[in-house]
């Protein structure tokens, strides 16, 4: 049985919408809740932080990270995308 992967713009998709969800998420409640590793986390908060998609939220004791107003534009973008691929069976 092959092993279906993610594509990198779905799992920028699931870290923003685990940060959304959460409001302030801790990195490691989005590893767990992405299924991403530690390194692989890290790459996509750092790249996500540089487009100004997420930012970290001040004044926390561990680190936390917010989703900002592009951020929840590019997450809304992305799930019409999501959507019009699943209506003509694809997979993204």
């Amino acid at each position: 049985m092959v092993k279906e992967y993610r594509t990198r713009t779905r799992l920028v998709y699931d870290v923003l919408c685990t940060i959304e969800a959460e409001g302030e998420a801790h990195t490691n409640r989005i590893l767990l809740i992405a299924n991403l590793s530690h390194a692989r986390l890290q790459g996509l908060l750092d790249e996500l932080q540089a487009k100004t998609w997420i930012q970290a939220a001040p004044d926390m004791e561990r680190k936390a990270w917010r989703i900002t107003d592009e951020g929840r534009k590019v997450r809304a973008s992305l799930a019409g995308v999501l959507d019009l691929m699943d209506d003509f069976g694809l997979r993204l």
